[in-house]
């Protein structure tokens, strides 16, 4: 049986994008067990949208997933390091 890992506290960072120029910042949150990669917009911080293929937006200088409100950039960087730390990532069925 796997286990499902999650981080203990919030970690924050933010830099200058890397296509856009435009400063970014990001928050990972602890998650209970089941939730998967997910993302939400800070102006909607209950609306969580799952890191999958579904919400893909384009794949040009990198892969994008969003929504209305936003996007987010370059997003297969941070799955990556979340995959490789073995925290909990959603399933693809």
């Amino acid at each position: 049986m796997d286990h499902q890992h999650t981080i203990a506290r919030d970690v924050y960072f933010q830099g200058i994008g890397l296509h856009t120029g435009n400063l970014c910042k990001a928050i990972f949150k602890p998650a209970p067990a089941g939730t998967g990669s997910a993302w939400c917009a800070p102006t909607s911080p209950a609306s969580l949208d799952p890191a999958h293929y579904s919400n893909v937006l384009g794949v040009i200088r990198g892969t994008t997933v969003g929504n209305e409100e936003m996007r987010v950039h370059t997003i297969e960087h941070m799955l990556s390091a979340i995959y490789a730390l073995e925290i909990e990532t959603p399933s693809l069925n």
